[in-house]
């Protein structure tokens, strides 16, 4: 039986609701996270040294959320702030944040353990200090 064109245009209309809402699910939701690269003893770092900074989830699936590498470092603490998509941020998951600085290819510090951030108690306002360690030479 065909459909009059009152039907129709309601069927279109909800089409084109629902594509609108789908739309908005997919759009980034950007939000920052601010944090200090911290060392117990000034950074010695050469020129060309790039710091990569990583917010992941604990969970191995899952993984990164956010990277962003920053050059001309300076001695520390150094500031960054990482740029995340809030609607990849689930309340009931962990995330953590963690730092590598490399020159040359070669690690040079790094952070002995990923810091905790972002939901639970691991929530609080103000930059999260990470601290880094210099990377053991054989």
């Amino acid at each position: 039986m065909p459909r009059s064109s009152g039907s129709l245009s309601r069927l279109l209309a909800t089409g084109a609701v629902l594509l609108a809402l789908t739309a908005c699910a997919l759009t980034p939701r950007f939000a920052n996270l601010e944090a200090r690269i911290v060392s117990d003893r000034p950074l010695a770092l050469p020129r060309n040294a790039e710091l990569t900074v990583t917010l992941r989830t604990t969970d191995a699936k899952a993984g990164t959320v956010a990277e962003a590498t920053y050059t001309r470092l300076g001695s520390g603490p150094i500031p960054v702030v990482l740029r995340y998509d809030d609607n990849a941020i689930e309340g009931g998951q962990r995330y953590v944040l963690s730092a590598a600085i490399r020159a040359d290819g070669r690690l040079l510090y790094t952070s002995p353990r990923p810091v905790p951030v972002l939901t639970g108690e691991a929530a609080t306002p103000g930059p999260v200090e990470v601290p880094v360690k210099p990377v053991s030479r054989p």
